[in-house]
């Protein structure tokens, strides 16, 4: 009786955070909109516009713009309009997201407790690398690389079916195509071969040769048209991206930054990790009378997570610019408690532990060589190690004689740290993640209790949040009146972009690039020299209270007020408008 009791307990725990989950995913598709989206769904109605990649398109992430296209498509074509796109694109990356998650359960539950397993899912649906929901590069990067652990997985356990091999091998090139430095995923994957595999070089070949032919067939499709100008191309769009163009020595000094201010808010971490072991030797006194309790660092792990929701709950730890990336600290404690009790793994479950690590370590190193961010704003990137760190957190307690009340009690206690680590992360996806600003000065974090405005109009129509949704409004209401379709546009502000901007009308699209922190340069005359029919005769400036906002000293601010023969200038609310007609 006391067993099914127990069952039904942990059924209905289950079953209530899976329903959390779920609303907090829905609450997140009409939340979630910062700058990165805005300029992957502008990328992919780019590309579906019919601008060329690389020739036309000088974006840093055009190579990721493929999966959202093919959904913008369908929508396009449905609806023949642009408006509510983003609360599209956010339905699309819940329900990709939600596939995949299912995905690495039903291949992690054929070969561990299927307990972990659901952990697994609860840990993918509640957390997002860059607090953005739809097929953005980098959640393609994510997915891809849970699927190509799950095909691994498939592979080195299960019957040694070559087409486990073949599709990881794809999964691998769509994660290329995601975010081309992971192209040095392909590293450890070899490893893993020659580490689990029995036909060793056979295996290398086949995954290689795989990798090889989808990137010979990238090639091919980018380089169509004007294949001896494609290098030009990319010396174009990597030398002018100066926002991710950052050099080692800025790159360390963005490490040395997060360290710095690691440091300066270690008192909290240190407060917390002291409370958990003195809490898990009082456990271990009152439950054994001394004696070893069968996994000290398992106890105090557990009540490190419990803890650490405590101290949010209270405001200990209130996530404000320049200090919100420190709530990832967590991956880093999990990480060195699943690697202090991985010992206790079977040779199944070490396998699975060990793919798990490596291709979420190889797309971490992939993120923190290519792109501009620190330490700490790439931690979110070991999600799948994290996955398969759930597995040694449960195996580190004892569980003492089997067939008895208190052994199920012990194996419920077991997955006590799961539990709350899905908790936190659960929680903060309810209250936090995605609660961004749609057009931030600075980038602040806000919760969901402070946005107060819904979208009426335009690409952002249904998205809720606050002076950002507003700005879009009056935005796209001005933008009806001064602009016709089939202008050609060029839009200015800085440092930041809000490229939805460009779906406002049906016009085309006059920049080099639609990055959400453009770069105005020389590459921009470049840009109308390889492209002349894209230079543009209207140009929408950012302006607020006659004040310009966009940046100063630069040869296309220069150009625009006194080369840009305009036969009308207008100041709309947060906008200046030139038009030459």
């Amino acid at each position: 009786m006391a067993e099914k009791k127990h069952r039904l307990l942990i059924g209905a725990a289950a079953f209530l955070l899976l329903l959390c989950t779920f609303l907090a995913n829905v609450k997140n598709i009409y939340t979630s909109c910062q700058i990165d989206a805005e300029y992957q769904v502008t990328m992919a109605y780019r590309l579906l516009r019919g601008d060329a990649m690389f020739s036309k398109m000088w974006e840093a992430h055009q190579t990721s713009a493929f999966f959202l296209a093919f959904f913008e498509w369908i929508f396009l074509k449905i609806t023949n309009s642009t408006t509510g796109i983003m609360v599209y694109a956010n339905a699309v990356g819940f329900l990709c997201k939600t596939a995949v998650a299912f995905t690495v359960y039903g291949t992690l539950r054929k070969y561990i407790d299927k307990r972990i397993a659901f952990g697994a899912l609860l840990f993918v649906l509640n957390t997002y690398p860059k607090d953005s929901v739809l097929p953005d590069f980098a959640n393609l990067q994510i997915w891809f690389a849970l699927l190509l652990m799950c095909c691994l997985i498939a592979y080195f356990l299960g019957q040694g079916r070559s087409i486990w091999l073949f599709l990881g091998a794809v999964c691998l090139c769509l994660e290329v195509l995601a975010y081309p430095s992971c192209a040095l995923v392909w590293i450890p994957c070899v490893v893993l071969i020659c580490m689990y595999s029995r036909h060793k070089k056979r295996d290398v070949c086949i995954f290689t040769g795989v990798c090889a032919v989808g990137g010979g067939a990238y090639l091919l499709y980018f380089m169509r048209g004007n294949p001896g100008r494609f290098l030009e191309y990319i010396y174009y769009i990597w030398s002018g991206d100066e926002s991710h163009a950052v050099g080692l020595g800025e790159r360390l000094a963005f490490m040395g930054q997060d360290l710095l201010a690691l440091a300066n808010d270690m008192i909290y971490v240190v407060l917390l990790a002291m409370g958990a072991v003195v809490a898990a030797f009082i456990c271990r006194a009152i439950h054994t009378g001394g004696k070893s309790l069968g996994g000290f660092w398992h106890v105090a792990f557990s009540w490190f997570v419990a803890l650490y929701i405590v101290g949010y709950l209270i405001g200990l730890r209130v996530e404000e610019a320049g200090t919100k990336h420190h709530f990832f600290v967590l991956y880093l404690v999990v990480e060195c408690v699943a690697f202090l009790t991985a010992r206790y793994l079977n040779p199944t479950e070490k396998k699975i532990f060990v793919i798990g690590q490596a291709i979420g370590a190889g797309g971490f190193v992939a993120t923190l060589i290519l792109s501009d961010l620190g330490l700490f704003p790439t931690l979110p990137y070991l999600i799948p190690n994290l996955c398969v760190s759930l597995l040694p957190l449960t195996k580190a307690f004892g569980t003492g004689q089997e067939g008895n009340e208190e052994s199920w009690r012990r194996s419920l206690w077991r997955f006590f740290p799961v539990m709350m680590l899905c908790a936190v992360m659960l929680f903060r996806n309810m209250v936090y993640l995605n609660g961004w600003m749609i057009a931030p000065s600075n980038f602040r974090e806000d919760s969901i209790f402070g946005v107060d405005w819904t979208a009426q109009k335009g690409p952002l129509k249904g998205i809720v949040n606050r002076e950002g949704t507003y700005v879009a409004d009056v935005s796209y209401a001005e933008w009806q009146e001064l602009i016709v379709p089939g202008d050609r546009v060029l839009v200015i502000s800085y440092p930041t972009l809000t490229p939805t901007v460009y779906l406002y009308q049906d016009v085309e699209i006059c920049a080099d690039s639609t990055i959400s922190t453009p770069t105005y340069s020389e590459r921009l005359f470049t840009y109308w020299e390889e492209n002349p029919e894209k230079y543009p005769n209207v140009v929408v400036a950012k302006c607020y209270g006659g004040n310009l906002m966009v940046g100063e000293y630069n040869e296309v601010v220069e150009w625009l007020t006194e080369k840009f023969e305009a036969d009308e200038v207008v100041d709309g609310t947060f906008w200046r408008y030139y038009i030459h007609r």
